[in-house]
């Protein structure tokens, strides 16, 4: 699976976790960035790519929030 759908996964996986509002906004907000990045290359690939520059601070952003997300889900308590 690309990244889009693994976006889509965290974003609807997050949603159904009740209590979990920080979460789903920043699932939301990765699954936004990522849908971005996912249109415009289909849109300008079509006549001229996105600049290496273009999609380097992209996948740079992805991984900055990806890494977020992580740390704070890692840090959550869990409730036996």
């Amino acid at each position: 699976p690309n990244m889009w759908v693994k976006s889509l996964e965290l974003k609807n996986y997050a949603s159904d976790i009740p209590g979990n509002g920080p979460m789903i906004e920043m699932s939301t907000k990765l699954h936004d960035m990522i849908t971005g990045l996912n249109t415009r290359y289909k849109t300008v690939g079509e006549s001229v790519e996105p600049s290496t520059s273009y999609c380097s601070l992209k996948f740079k952003s992805i991984i900055r929030d990806s890494k977020i997300i992580q740390r704070v889900v890692g840090d959550k308590p869990r409730w036996m």
